[in-house]
């Protein structure tokens, strides 16, 4: 997510996102952060803030799953049309 940092003083501040206030303190922070600087960031399962990535923090990058075809083998693919006899 995208936030803006405000009202960051003695190692606690708020992150502003789509509407959203989240409290913070410096622990979760990588990197330097000021007031009124757009990062991203990442929440935890309870909405509480997990981490800041401000400047000189590199995010960790998601690697893409790779997914498998399914290899189709002559059962799957033949189809056999059964008529009636007059």
């Amino acid at each position: 997510m995208k936030g803006k940092v405000q009202a960051y003083s003695q190692n606690v501040g708020q992150v502003l996102s789509e509407g959203n206030v989240y409290n913070f303190h410096i622990n979760c922070v990588q990197g330097g952060i000021k007031n009124e600087q757009e990062f991203e960031f990442e929440l935890d399962e309870h909405g509480v803030v997990k981490v800041i990535y401000g400047n000189g923090a590199e995010k960790p990058s998601v690697q893409k799953v790779k997914k498998e075809k399914k290899k189709s083998s002559p059962h799957t693919w033949a189809k056999t049309f059964l008529t009636e006899e007059k």
